[in-house]
């Protein structure tokens, strides 16, 4: 899960940066507002929860898949739900982890 590490800034001895610090922190900065906590990055939803926590996420799916792909970088934390039906478990799992 290289990529979700990535996006942590959870650097690998054996990873060559692609990307600075400060570019990953531009992605995940807020270009609009959704909501009262929410807002969207360079392909990514952001929320800023009331319990502290700042989520960076992005959904997928198309006929029969889902995805879900949730980022909590104050925990270093990265939920990766795959389902090969399209359902929304894959969001309501990541809701639940």
């Amino acid at each position: 899960m290289r990529f979700g590490l990535f996006h942590l800034k959870a650097h690998l001895a054996d990873q060559k940066a692609i990307l600075s610090d400060a570019s990953i922190d531009e992605m995940q900065r807020s270009t609009t507002s959704v909501g009262r906590n929410g807002g969207r990055g360079v392909g990514w939803a952001l929320e800023d929860r009331r319990d502290g926590y700042r989520v960076i996420s992005h959904t997928g799916g198309m006929c029969g898949v889902a995805t879900s792909l949730r980022l909590i970088p104050a925990e270093k934390l990265v939920v990766v739900v795959l389902c090969n039906a399209g359902i929304r478990l894959p969001h309501h799992i990541s809701d639940e982890i």
